[in-house]
């Protein structure tokens, strides 16, 4: 029973650091992009003489 409760927690805690790392990214995103002026759904490649994006 003790190795299935650690291995609960353990789990748990991993859910819970990754949603904090998204959600610290997405923060991050939008104060770029409020003080930019700009949304980009990406990053622009230069292909010839047009930009395409990808």
């Amino acid at each position: 029973m003790e190795t299935e409760l650690v291995a609960l927690a353990a789990a748990g805690a991993t859910a819970l650091v990754q949603q904090m790392a998204t959600d610290g990214w997405t923060a991050a995103r939008d104060r770029m992009v409020a003080m930019s002026g700009t949304v980009s759904d990406g990053p622009v490649i230069q292909i010839g003489s047009g930009n395409v994006k990808h």
